[in-house]
């Protein structure tokens, strides 16, 4: 297994070391399947983790069975004692394929687990997030003076797309954009808020899906203070 990076901020090379059976201590459990131990690789990489800045994007990369859900749990354990600003979100987009529209529902999963932290997170992120879903919500129309009905449809980059298009004065009135712009701030403007998103079993998605919905992440939580751990079998991407 292997994890790598990329991202605005600087972290330790140790992150992108061969996670191999062999460089790992394991042991047996009571119930008796085999377990590799990850906790201090995953505890160091969580400090890593902790101290960056701005959008970041972390890839655990390995076969079926080789533990990444495990590595990547392991991590958000740990990050989750380092601050109480830290808002660990557990996503599975492979439950959540046949769905009209999985990024909707993964906003809705990161809105949940803000309410559990809505002491710490704030007002005005709890109410980005809560925006920002209204903004993606599927064949939402909204009228524009002197430009009539505007639908802002799932594939959210052809949304953006026809934002562009408008006439500059009435851009902010879009759901998507006004949202993403205040939700940005606010992300920006905290001390203490860190948002981590650890999507899990994404290859386990047909490609076509799996794809989109990167790209709509991509675009959706490229957020300051945010982190996106994916977990996936490399190989089944690189067609």
């Amino acid at each position: 297994m292997t994890a790598v990076q990329s991202g605005s901020s600087p972290v330790d090379p140790f992150i992108a070391e061969e996670l191999s059976p062999e460089a790992l201590d394991f042991q047996e459990p009571a119930y008796g399947k085999t377990e590799f131990n990850f906790t201090d690789r995953a505890a160091k990489i969580a400090h890593q983790l902790q101290q960056t800045r701005g959008a970041f994007t972390l890839g655990v990369f390995g076969d079926w069975g080789s533990g990444k859900t495990t590595f990547c749990n392991l991590i958000g354990s740990h990050l989750e004692t380092m601050a109480s600003g830290i808002v660990w979100v557990r996503f599975n987009a492979w439950r959540s394929e046949d769905r009209e529209s999985p990024i909707l529902h993964l906003l809705e999963t990161i809105q949940d687990r803000i309410e559990t932290k809505r002491r710490v997170v704030g007002k005005a992120i709890r109410n980005g997030f809560k925006g920002l879903i209204y903004g993606t919500k599927p064949s939402l129309e909204i009228n524009l003076p002197g430009t009539g009905k505007v639908k802002l449809e799932t594939d959210l980059g052809k949304a953006i797309d026809r934002e562009a298009q408008l006439n500059a004065r009435f851009t902010d009135q879009m759901p998507f954009a006004t949202s993403f712009r205040k939700l940005s701030q606010a992300m920006q403007q905290s001390k203490k808020v860190k948002l981590v998103v650890f999507v899990d079993d994404l290859d386990r998605c047909t490609p076509a899906r799996a794809i989109k919905l990167l790209e709509q992440i991509k675009l959706i939580l490229d957020l300051p203070n945010t982190i996106i751990i994916l977990a996936l079998n490399k190989r089944l991407f690189d067609d």
